[in-house]
């Protein structure tokens, strides 16, 4: 048997509207998956997020992300957020304590403390420290460029993205290639912040801030309290006409830090607690009598832990100046997140009595909460150095 076999020769503009339709096919197709993708991790609302990254001195730079959001979805209880590259030192926590995380190519997975249902919010912090000669070049002496980006990759639309940079004490600002918002100046440092809102992924770029700073100025503190007390001590023997007394140091033991912050960590959760049950108890979902039981329990609980709280403060005081001043942050930051909650009640109240109307209430809460959000995290970063004092 045989075959009569005839080729059929394509000409050249069939076979260019055959690939173009096939380019076309494929795009669409690529394009069709992109977007899906897109749309599935649409799983929450960013409603604030605040950076702070802290150059600190010579070798350190730290970040801390507070992070507002509200579930999009039901049963919310993991969040994924994508690191900068080489972060290290992970670390989260929310009001009440540590949460955990897991790390997978640069991407931190938080394991959230309660499930959020759709519509629900909360918030967490996520700390961790990146290698400071990725990020900070040096000129000379004193000269010192940081680049770095307002925020990673993402894909959600955040309401309120502020991001604070924490000079090293001693430096001296000096330009940014984006004009900052603020510029705070203390007495030995200075802080350069932005601010952004409705913030995208197209919105997001890199800033560089030029600053002076002399790097024995990390030597600059120790050396002048050193002075001071040297001058003290050597004043006190001329008028007394006695030797020079020697100087002794306690030694701050981390059993010490430890109970400290287990203690806090208790008071923390037991005012929580205290707070679920005022709120359960005006919804009505919890009988009055079992309410007034459990308080006073609780309120027993409390003052045991702050009498325990306030005996470790003393003896954290005596250890010297540097963590006497801890502890005294510590008691200002919460006699701030006092006035902040009785603000918080106040306005309920007023509410509840329709002295306030919708709009008015939602935006003095909004603020008192945004207040006490800060005030938690600079409370928390205070309970963080502490730990790593004794580290």
């Amino acid at each position: 048997m045989m075959y009569n076999l005839k080729f059929v020769s394509l000409s050249p503009s069939f076979l260019a509207f055959s690939f173009l339709l096939l380019f076309l096919t494929l795009f669409s197709f690529t394009s069709t998956i992109t977007y899906a993708e897109t749309n599935s991790s649409q799983l929450i609302i960013s409603n604030e997020i605040n950076r702070e990254i802290n150059l600190g001195e010579m070798g350190r730079l730290t970040l801390t992300d507070s992070y507002f959001i509200t579930s999009n979805v039901a049963n919310l209880r993991e969040i994924t957020i994508r690191l900068p590259q080489d972060a290290y030192q992970v670390s989260a926590h929310d009001p009440l304590g540590s949460l955990t995380v897991a790390l997978e190519d640069n991407n931190a997975t938080i394991t959230l403390r309660i499930i959020l249902q759709e519509g629900e919010s909360g918030r967490f912090t996520l700390t961790y420290a990146l290698p400071w000669e990725n990020y900070i070049d040096q000129y000379g002496w004193s000269d010192f460029n940081f680049t770095f980006t307002f925020y990673e990759s993402f894909n959600w639309t955040i309401k309120e993205l502020a991001v604070s940079v924490v000079l090293p004490e001693g430096a001296e600002f000096i330009s940014s290639s984006v004009t900052p918002n603020d510029i705070h100046k203390s007495v030995f440092q200075e802080t350069v912040s932005y601010y952004h809102y409705n913030f995208t992924l197209f919105d997001s770029q890199s800033f560089l801030i030029t600053y002076d700073y002399i790097i024995f100025w990390a030597s600059f503190r120790p050396t002048l309290w050193m002075g001071i007390l040297v001058v003290i001590v050597y004043a006190i023997a001329l008028l007394r006409h006695s030797p020079k007394p020697s100087l002794t140091f306690i030694p701050l033991s981390s059993d010490v830090i430890r109970r400290f912050v287990a203690a806090y960590e208790d008071k923390t959760k037991t005012l929580f607690e205290l707070k679920s049950m005022e709120q359960s108890v005006r919804k009505g979902s919890l009988p009055r009598r079992r309410y007034r039981v459990r308080r006073k329990t609780l309120e027993g609980r409390l003052s045991g832990i702050t009498n325990v709280l306030t005996d470790l403060q003393n003896e954290i005081r005596e250890v010297g100046p540097r963590y006497a001043d801890v502890m005294g942050r510590i008691e200002v930051v919460e006699t701030e997140l006092e006035g902040v909650e009785e603000d918080i009640r106040r306005v309920e109240t007023r509410y509840r009595r329709r002295e306030l109307s919708s709009e008015a209430y939602r935006k003095l809460l909004e603020e008192y909460r945004r207040r006490r959000e800060r005030t938690e995290t600079t409370l928390n970063g205070l309970l963080i150095r502490l730990q790593e004092e004794v580290r």
